[in-house]
């Protein structure tokens, strides 16, 4: 699915719910939640570690996010769209913000950042596993180069995002967890660009 079907499909979702009632939306939001194929996992990063995520305390949701791995029914289908959206356009988009202009509406806002926290975590803690960057003064200036550049940008702001979205009461830990990780893009990001500048 491309950017432009991701478009389609969410703006098709926001006229739904501009004109359902209540009880249209809750027979729509049950038939997605029972099916399998719209289930959405969370919670990924326990899937790469044994820690808990470095960036995402676990935060209460909601009360009904059905089994503990599984996000089911219509609020994490449409925060996983505008994720994939938003990525979409920070890799292969102009937008410096693709994250608050495809950011979630009042439904699906728990799910949304439950989603984001959770991928920044599995981005955040594959850029610092991986030993290309350990020595970035040697990397050659090829395509990989610029691929790595990429990942990180988009690190960089699903961090932003998050940290822009969290919760007034947050854990204090959990805000500086994010902070450090931050510092440590933007580190990164300005060596990358020296060694552009190399060129």
């Amino acid at each position: 699915m491309g950017a432009y079907e991701y478009l389609l499909a969410l703006k098709g979702f926001d006229a739904f719910l501009s004109v359902a009632s209540s009880e249209e939306f809750a027979a729509l939001d049950e038939l997605v939640a029972e099916r399998d194929e719209f289930v959405v996992y969370r919670n990924l990063f326990r899937a790469v570690a044994e820690t808990p995520p470095p960036l995402a305390a676990r935060v209460d949701t909601s009360s009904d996010l059905a089994r503990e791995h599984e996000g089911r029914g219509l609020q994490w289908v449409v925060a996983l769209a505008r994720v994939e959206l938003a990525a979409m356009m920070a890799l292969f988009g102009s937008n410096k913000d693709p994250f608050a202009q495809f950011g979630p509406g009042q439904v699906e806002a728990n799910a949304w950042f439950d989603l984001m926290a959770d991928g920044a975590s599995v981005h955040f803690a594959a850029l610092e596993a991986d030993p290309w960057f350990q020595d970035l003064n040697r990397a050659p200036l090829d395509n990989n180069f610029f691929t790595q550049q990429k990942h990180l940008l988009l690190t960089g702001q699903m961090l932003t995002a998050v940290a822009r979205s969290m919760p007034s009461d947050a854990p204090v830990n959990t805000r500086k967890r994010i902070e450090d990780a931050l510092k440590k893009v933007e580190q990164t990001a300005k060596v990358m660009n020296a060694r552009l500048g190399q060129r």
